[in-house]
């Protein structure tokens, strides 16, 4: 279950100038959808960890392969110093996003980044709902400038537990797709 339900828009004056809605998939809901094909094949290998073992210690670069590796990320759970709130530390930040973004984000939290770009602030609530329920999220962030729609990221966010069970670390992958020319 998730704690807000298929459609979530974001406000405008983003950074990158643009807007964006987060809509949340069911696993049934993405096998239909071709852009899903990773971040699907990611859940598998996700699935198949031995419940026992510490996640992390189970990933190796290898399993994931050239195809994956560069739209892949892992959040390190932490807290925000002043607040005490629960906040995301990029650990990885794949080559993908970094040029998506023009900017490295290894090492910046995600609550940094929600105030400055469209679709962050969703990302933030879905690492939050990861956190909280120990579950997969499927979600398709659509990006819009005033012409219409400019791209979208089809994306699975996954928890990673240590050996007691808490989440340490939320991993996933997000794969773009550009939904117009550039001019």
């Amino acid at each position: 279950m998730t704690c807000f339900k298929r459609v979530m828009p974001q406000a405008s004056g983003s950074a990158d100038g643009l807007t964006s809605t987060t809509t949340i998939l069911s696993l049934e809901e993405i096998k239909e959808i071709r852009s899903f094909e990773e971040p699907l094949r990611l859940y598998h290998i996700w699935q198949d960890i031995p419940k026992e073992q510490s996640r992390i210690d189970a990933l190796k670069p290898e399993t994931f392969g050239p195809s994956l590796l560069p739209h892949m990320y892992i959040l390190d759970v932490t807290q925000d110093a002043k607040s005490k709130e629960l906040d995301f530390r990029w650990r990885l930040f794949g080559s993908a996003h970094t040029d998506r973004y023009r900017k490295e984000a290894t090492g910046s939290c995600l609550s940094e980044a929600a105030g400055r770009y469209s679709g962050a602030a969703s990302s933030y609530k879905v690492a939050q709902n990861v956190y909280e329920h120990r579950q997969a999220v499927f979600y398709m962030n659509s990006y819009f400038d005033d012409s219409g729609p400019v791209r979208s990221t089809s994306t699975v966010a996954l928890p990673l537990m240590n050996g007691s069970g808490k989440v340490t670390q939320v991993f996933g992958c997000s794969i773009w797709q550009s939904l117009k020319a550039p001019s």
